[in-house]
Formats: C-alpha cells, sequence, structure tokens
C-alpha cells in the first residue's frame, strides 16, 4: 500500500436518555494511487456498567467504488480480547472471515457473487453502500449486508441479510444539532424489511451530509440517538466544517 492521504476527522456522541454513553472517534483516508482505495479507521469507547471501557477499532478498506475490500474489528474489555477479520478476494468473490479469541477462534469461507455491504460497530462507515449504489428516489432500495453473531469468540459463520433504504428528501435540509449548530443533510429511512413485508414500518432515521454519505444525526429505534460532534474537511484548507 502506498501513502495514503487523509481526506476527513470527525467524533459522534451516542445518546440514551440526554445523557452520552458512548463516543466515536473516525478518520477517512484515500490512497495516493489512482482510483486509491478508501478506508475508514473509527475508534469506539464506552463504559460499561462494571466501570470498565469497551474498545473497539475498525479498520474498513473499500474499493473506490465503495466495495468492501477488508475489515479489521478489534474489541477489548478487560482482559477479553479478539479479532475479526473479513478479507474478500476480488477475482473470486470469496469472503474469507475469521475471528481469534483465547476463548475460542474459528473461521469461515463462502462465494458471494452478489454486491454486499459488511456491518461494523462503527457509526461512520454505516450507510457507505449508499455511495457504491445510490438509493431509489420513489421505492425502497435493497442491499445485501454480512453480519457476524460473534463478539469474543467464534460461534457461528457470518450471516447474509437485507436491509433497505428510503429516501425522504432528494434536497438537503437544515436540521438542528445538540451543539446549536445548523446543517444541511439529506434524510434517509433504513429499514430491516421491506415494505411490502412491513408496510407500517418505523425504521431508523438518517440525515446524512455530502461528504461521503457520513451521517450527521440519527435517530434510532429505542430512544437512542447518534449526532456527530466535530468534522473537519483536509481537502479544503484543513478546515472544520463545524465543531
Amino acid at each position: 500500500m502506498g501513502f495514503q492521504e487523509k481526506i476527513l476527522e470527525g467524533k459522534f456522541n451516542f445518546i440514551k436518555d440526554k445523557n452520552t454513553y458512548c463516543e466515536e472517534f473516525f478518520k477517512l483516508f484515500q490512497d495516493s494511487s489512482p482510483q486509491g482505495n478508501y478506508t475508514f479507521n473509527s475508534e469506539i469507547l464506552s463504559r460499561v456498567e462494571t466501570g470498565e471501557f469497551l474498545k473497539i477499532y475498525v479498520d474498513y478498506e473499500l474499493s473506490y467504488q465503495f466495495e468492501p475490500i477488508s475489515v479489521r474489528i478489534k474489541r477489548s474489555l478487560g482482559a477479553k480480547k479478539s479479532t475479526e477479520r473479513y478479507v474478500i478476494n476480488q477475482k473470486d468473490k470469496t469472503v474469507h472471515y475469521s475471528l481469534n479469541s483465547k476463548l475460542g477462534s474459528g473461521e469461515f469461507e463462502k462465494v458471494i457473487n452478489n454486491k454486499f455491504h459488511i456491518s461494523t460497530p462503527s457509526f461512520a462507515s454505516n450507510l457507505a453502500m449508499t455511495q457504491h449504489r445510490k438509493p431509489d428516489p420513489v421505492h425502497r432500495t435493497p442491499y445485501a449486508v454480512i453480519t457476524s453473531p460473534n463478539i469474543w469468540k467464534y460461534e457461528a459463520p457470518f450471516i447474509e441479510g437485507m436491509v433497505h433504504v428510503e429516501l425522504v428528501n432528494s434536497e438537503p435540509r437544515a436540521i438542528k444539532m445538540r451543539t446549536g449548530h445548523e446543517v444541511q443533510a439529506i434524510h434517509f429511512k433504513l429499514f430491516d424489511e421491506d415494505r411490502l413485508s412491513n408496510p407500517h414500518g418505523q425504521g431508523h432515521d438518517f440525515y446524512l451530509s455530502k461528504y461521503f454519505q457520513i451521517p450527521y444525526k440519527a435517530d434510532l429505534l429505542g430512544g437512542i440517538s447518534v449526532e456527530i460532534e466535530m468534522l473537519k474537511n483536509f481537502q479544503v484548507d484543513h478546515s472544520y466544517l463545524f465543531k
């Protein structure tokens, strides 16, 4: 891998009952080569009930067309540690998955010919799939998603599923942040089911920026909200978009 240029960096706060219980610091890089790959680096910190800190590090590499290439997820909580990896062979479309941990390691491999996204704990790359294929402006757009049931030890292979994205408004609209800032964002809804199977499903509200579909804000089911606190653009004089 050659030189990587830092494009963006920022911070998210995860909020419930008006209290911030989790933070995510993220950076987005691009390889300096022509049609260079993108890489999201995220560090997620959350204090659990025991008082210990759960630390999660996510490295998510995507092609210049935002197709997954590799993912690494490292978790630590006290003495517990695990590392998950996905490596996609671009020629034969084989997805190689592994989890390494003292509590139990394992691996799994499968050929997946259709386009897919890999779900990770990183909020910054949550809707990166919409960079690869734009949502239909009229109908809910289905996206294939790979998820893993494993956290601290290998228990089962990865799972293939679907999510659906609906475009609520095609033009940016002003939304108010807790910090008092007002930003222009595109409103999407994310559903676990399509309209036919659950026509009245509420879905999760996402408000996306124009910067690589990184969310400014999300209102999730269960009373959880996520808001960006800081976003810095290194492509425009290293300027803060807001802070």
